[in-house]
Formats: C-alpha cells, structure tokens, sequence
C-alpha cells in the first residue's frame, strides 16, 4: 500500500509551482527533509524529468518523477505534492496536479516502489480522491 511509503510529512497539499521541474524539486526536497534521500537526489529527479519530458507523466494529473538509487536514495520511498494549480504538459495524461516522487536504496526496492504506486494509481477514482482531499491525514487513508 501506498501509504507505508508515504508519512505526513512527506505530503504537501496545495503547493506552488509553475514548472514541473520546481514541482520536482520541491516533492524531492520532502525525501531529503525526511532522511529518505541525499541533498543531491531533488536535482537528479529534475535530471530524469528533463530526459523524460512528458513521459513522466504516467497517470492522469500525476507525474511519477524519480533518479536511479545510486544517486541519492536511501531508502525506499514516496513524497506527494498536490500543486495549487495545474502545469500543463504535452502528454495525453494532461495537466499535472500531483507530483508523485519516490526513491529506492537499490534496484529492487526502487522497482518495487514504482510497481506499488502504478497499483494504487490504477484504482478507479483513487486519483480524484487525492486532488479532493482536504489534509495529509485523509491523503493517508485513502
């Protein structure tokens, strides 16, 4: 479940940024603040961002930006950011409003990570019950 990887604090509702990269660095920084991630791993994420362009937006309203775990993940896992407004982006997912970033101490875990969050992501209604809600408390139980 998406909620053993994600904690409080590693949730921020209704945050501003204008670009995905800023939206990157931001739910990166969650990682770092929280002892997941190294202080380099927010500008690795905005690496693969840039790499990956739209592609990274993987679901609709949400991009799933990450780096491979030898550059800076410590341990396996998620930070959300639900932007203020949207970023619009050329991918047929649409604008983003969620920014789901997630690291991994290595190989497996970093997939296993990613394999949970395409699980939860694909729940109908599951993505529309996260830009609805109201604190990181209910994000956590949804």
């Amino acid at each position: 479940m998406l909620n053993e990887l994600l904690s409080p604090d590693r949730i921020l509702l209704d945050a501003p940024a204008a670009t995905l990269e800023e939206a990157t660095l931001l739910c990166g920084q969650l990682l770092v603040d929280t002892g997941c991630a190294e202080p380099g791993y927010p500008a690795a994420m905005v690496e693969t961002v840039r790499e990956l362009g739209s592609f990274i937006v993987m679901a609709p309203f949400t991009a799933l930006p990450h780096a491979a775990p030898e550059q800076g993940g410590i341990r396996p896992a998620a930070a959300l950011l639900r932007l203020k407004g949207e970023i619009p982006t050329e991918s047929k997912n649409g604008p983003v409003r969620l920014i789901l970033g997630f690291c991994g101490s290595d190989g497996n875990s970093h997939m296993q990570v990613l394999s949970q969050i395409a699980a939860e992501l694909s729940q109908p209604g599951y993505i529309e019950a996260l830009l609805q809600a109201d604190c990181a408390d209910a994000i956590l139980s949804i």
